[in-house]
């Protein structure tokens, strides 16, 4: 599938746009900003989902992303902003620019057009130093789960899509349930270490886990290692936790590209090495 730029009745190919199946910042001005982007669920045959989005640049470029749908204004993101929408399936020109205005070419005379399938989800990131003559920058589904996880849907233009965009028709059957793994951190590490060590208990644990998965012919698509943090522990810590367990779990042949990280604070109070790592599957 390419994206195929319109202007004066030529078409040139000029970018691939890659199909794929798709949390708080409270920080964010409420009336710009919605609710949280949450991963999307998949979309029926008859339909043909699309998520724009912009993520919190440390040099972000002036003003709002506009956002264009069939030659139509949708909405301007800004950074930490998404948007997402469905149309029927066939061929669509999609844009997204930065640094539109005055001329609002985007709207007037650089179009690029994409087939966009039935039951696929497209996933388009804003780039910040974007060329006007350059076509919108598709991305995998694992890449944009990394990038927006602290978005916020844009809310504050009423988009002027109406006539184009369709309601989104949601394939429920598809979404695979998440399966939620326990092990304790006394468990698995040896204890009293400056760097965290995994002990050979815990690792013939890991071990087990990934043969118990095999055994059960469980493909996870994504593995998410969540380690719990008592007060006083700090991030670092934390993290450098999660990323043995990530070794281990490598080493046992998961795959490195599926699995991601994260730390989390106990809400109740936490003992010294009885804090919870949590494996997530889905």
């Amino acid at each position: 599938m390419f994206f195929n730029k319109l202007l004066a009745g030529t078409a040139l190919i000029s970018a691939m746009i890659v199909p794929a199946v798709m949390a708080s910042n409270p920080e964010k001005p409420a009336g710009l900003f919605g609710e949280s982007y949450q991963k999307v669920i998949p979309v029926v045959a008859n339909v043909s989902q699309v998520v724009f989005y912009r993520t919190d640049s440390l040099k972000p470029a002036s003003g709002g992303a506009n956002i264009y749908l069939d030659g139509h204004y949708h909405t301007s993101l800004m950074p930490g902003g998404f948007t997402s929408f469905c149309v029927r399936p066939g061929v669509h020109t999609l844009g997204g620019y930065v640094q539109d205005a005055p001329d609002y070419r985007g709207k007037r005379g650089e179009r690029f057009s994409a087939e966009l399938k039935g039951g696929h989800t497209y996933f388009l990131r804003i780039n910040e130093q974007q060329n006007i003559s350059e076509a919108p920058q598709a991305v995998t589904a694992r890449e944009a789960q990394q990038e927006t996880r602290s978005l916020r849907r844009q809310a504050h233009i009423f988009p002027r899509t109406a006539g184009v965009v369709v309601p989104c028709v949601f394939d429920r059957n598809q979404v695979q349930p998440v399966s939620h793994y326990m092990f304790k951190i006394n468990h698995l590490f040896v204890m009293d270490q400056l760097a965290p060590e995994i002990s050979d208990a815990g690792r013939d644990a890991l071990n087990n886990f990934v043969v118990g998965l095999r055994v059960q012919y469980l493909q996870p698509n994504n593995v998410t290692i969540r380690v719990w943090r008592r007060a006083g522990d700090t991030i670092a810590q934390a993290n450098e936790r999660a990323a043995a367990v990530r070794r281990e779990l490598m080493m046992a042949a998961i795959p490195r590209e599926i699995i991601m990280t994260e730390t989390a604070q106990c809400k109740d109070a936490c003992m010294p090495g009885d804090q919870d790592i949590e494996i997530l599957l889905n």
